[in-house]
């Protein structure tokens, strides 16, 4: 078992992290997103059907 305070360091941790996740994105990145998603659909190989 861990001492609880290592724990809460751990939690903590996990919670900053999902909020920067959750925090909203920049323009950039969110172009570069479609991008990502535009080149995925073109690359996937039902495309090429």
């Amino acid at each position: 078992m861990k001492p609880d305070s290592e724990n809460k360091d751990l939690q903590d941790e996990a919670v900053r992290k999902q909020a920067d996740r959750e925090k909203p994105h920049p323009a950039k990145e969110k172009i570069d997103l479609k991008k990502l998603v535009i080149y995925s659909e073109i690359m996937s190989p039902k495309f090429k059907e």
